[in-house]
């Protein structure tokens, strides 16, 4: 399920292709006018971009890093052997990466796998973090955490939300970083927490019982 979830994600990115930004965005293509997410507009646009505006991306440069960020991803989760839940989370966090960026009504246009990339990676890490069995687990969890939150503090997105750097050919979107690696965490700590409490309300009915 996971590769599946990555081909979901890689599948219609790399069939749309790049949109070409440097033109008035009426000139753009049926799909990719239709699919934009536009932060500007709210909630007041189709229910749809919260998936779709993930598979457009500004320059062909902007397409290849993103699909081999994430290839390297699929790879690593692989290795990870991640569960069905984080698979679940990680879908959940790829309409939720998007809605975080209304929180920038200052942009007129997101597109872009960066922010749920991101919370692919904090999907993986918080399973690795919380697995009580493996130490190893833990260790490869918490140094991708901390590399992912160092990552994201030093692009200092509530600061400089949008930043052209040399490696790139298009104004990247820090904000959707910090939307995507919260989501991805909070989803996973949420479901962590909440998977504890059956267990623990079963314990304190027995304990009562035995009183």
């Amino acid at each position: 399920m996971w590769w599946a979830l990555c081909i979901a994600l890689a599948g219609p990115a790399w069939w749309i292709g790049p949109v070409p930004l440097h033109l008035p965005s009426t000139t753009w293509p049926a799909i990719a006018q239709a699919w934009a997410l536009h932060p500007d507009a709210g909630l007041q646009q189709p229910a749809w971009v919260w998936w779709t505006t993930a598979w457009l991306h500004g320059s062909p440069l902007h397409l290849a890093h993103n699909l081999m960020a994430l290839g390297l991803i699929a790879l690593l989760g692989s290795a990870c052997r991640v569960s069905l839940t984080s698979v679940a989370i990680w879908s959940l966090v790829w309409p939720l990466t998007q809605l975080g960026m209304l929180a920038q009504p200052q942009w007129h246009t997101y597109m872009g796998l960066s922010g749920v990339l991101h919370g692919g990676v904090a999907v993986i890490a918080m399973q690795q973090i919380m697995n009580k069995q493996a130490k190893l687990d833990k260790y490869v969890g918490w140094a991708l955490l901390i590399g992912l939150l160092f990552k994201i503090i030093m692009e200092n997105p509530w600061q400089y939300p949008p930043i052209q750097t040399s490696g790139s050919d298009i104004t990247v979107a820090p904000w959707a970083h910090l939307s995507g690696g919260t989501a991805g965490i909070a989803l996973y700590f949420i479901r962590s927490v909440t998977s504890r409490l059956p267990s623990g309300t079963r314990l304190t009915s027995e304990r009562r019982t035995l009183d």
